[in-house]
């Protein structure tokens, strides 16, 4: 059941993602943020979804049970349990250093390595 409301979660921010950017560029994935190694298991240029802590929404609970009648026969049930789920969004992002000397991810305009290797791709095709 939990990992139904998480996947719902990541697939909420993916359609969000793609609204706002057009790309699939970042698609939330579940993930653990460390494989067993200590290492980053989140994929390049991806935001891992990850459970970090569970806990019972005390504030609201009802102490009573229910009861209910089915079948002509009285039926007591527990109250419900309403839970809070903590969930962390890391982000893997590949930075590079473009043309214009910023650092940010993604840069729109082309550094002059990858412009130059793009047209003597392009030049021998032709």
């Amino acid at each position: 059941m939990l990992d139904v409301a998480v996947n719902f979660l990541a697939r909420e921010l993916n359609t969000y993602l793609l609204a706002r950017t057009g790309g699939t560029f970042g698609s939330a994935l579940l993930s653990r943020v460390v494989d067993d190694g200590g290492k980053w298991a989140i994929p390049d240029d991806q935001i891992g979804v990850a459970l970090v802590n569970i806990d019972e929404e005390r504030a609201v609970k009802s102490q009573l049970p229910q009861t209910v009648y089915a079948n002509g026969r009285q039926v007591v049930l527990e109250p419900e349990i309403k839970l809070n789920l903590y969930l962390m969004f890391a982000g893997c992002v590949s930075f590079r250093k473009c043309s214009c000397s910023s650092r940010r991810a993604r840069c729109s305009r082309p550094s002059a390595t990858r412009g130059s290797t793009l047209a003597s791709k392009s030049s021998a095709s032709t």
